[in-house]
């Protein structure tokens, strides 16, 4: 694991931090950090008044209505990603808004997509679809046994048949994503939403649909839980999950006071 070394700094500070949702904020399907949570709303409010503390915001695979609820709990004024940032929630305005490049063509691919999984997956491998998503499709599973029998399908269906989509899984999911509307071009639009560069925004995030968003900002992190590949391409943090992303934030203000005193 490779940990950020508060001694060489970045020359960028850290104006905007983006979380991902599943094994940062939260592990899926298991009782969540409510102080935790209540910590990263106090630093975010804190953000309005004082440059050391880094505005957030979510970019995250979850819907809509799942990342409308963190926003609130964490009093974001800046854009909650939803399904790996097709879509973005603006919490002060009350609206979303979706990306450009969500065409119709890719919206009627995505319906066929659906379409299958529920012919041909979901009662043979016994995982759920996760209805609540417009942007891409993708299924829900009791276990990582599932998860990785739906996976050992899909996958081959959908490079045959969906050659410009991309399947990603976690333990306890699998998303099918079309390949112009991942976390990568959900950070590029981020930072055209915030006006906030590139350089200046850190991403926590820990499973393979995170590597492409870890990529392209000046600040990336993994909590300690993350994936090998994400820690290959992070700064990783002693602690897991929703620790990690206290830790990880800590980090960001002291880059902030480093560059502003230096």
């Amino acid at each position: 694991m490779t940990h950020l070394d508060p001694a060489r700094p970045s020359q960028s500070p850290v104006s905007l931090f983006v979380l991902d949702i599943d094994g940062c904020l939260a592990t899926a399907f298991e009782p969540a950090d409510l102080k935790g949570w209540s910590k990263l709303a106090e630093w975010n409010k804190r953000s309005v008044s004082d440059p050391a503390y880094p505005a957030l915001a979510i970019c995250s695979g979850r819907p809509k209505p799942y990342v409308e609820a963190l926003a609130q709990a964490l009093s974001l004024h800046q854009p909650a990603m939803f399904e790996m940032g097709a879509g973005a929630f603006f919490l002060h305005e009350g609206i979303e808004r979706w990306h450009p490049l969500l065409t119709e063509d890719v919206l009627t691919q995505v319906a066929s997509l659906r379409e299958y999984l529920i012919r041909d997956i979901v009662p043979a491998v016994g995982v759920a679809l996760d209805y609540s998503k417009r942007a891409q499709t993708g299924l829900l599973g009791p276990s990582k046994a599932a998860i990785d029998r739906a996976y050992s399908l899909v996958k081959p269906y959908t490079d045959a048949h969906h050659p410009d989509f991309d399947v990603f899984t976690t333990d306890v999911s699998i998303d099918i994503v079309y390949r112009a509307l991942t976390k990568r071009s959900g950070m590029k639009w981020m930072s055209e939403l915030t006006g906030i560069s590139l350089p200046e925004i850190a991403y926590i995030g820990d499973s393979g649909g995170d590597v492409g968003a870890l990529g392209i900002v000046g600040h990336p992190f993994a909590p300690a839980n993350a994936i090998a590949d994400v820690q290959a391409v992070a700064y990783t943090t002693r602690a897991p999950v929703i620790d990690g992303v206290l830790e990880a934030y800590q980090l960001g203000i002291a880059q902030n006071r480093a560059t502003s005193s230096g």
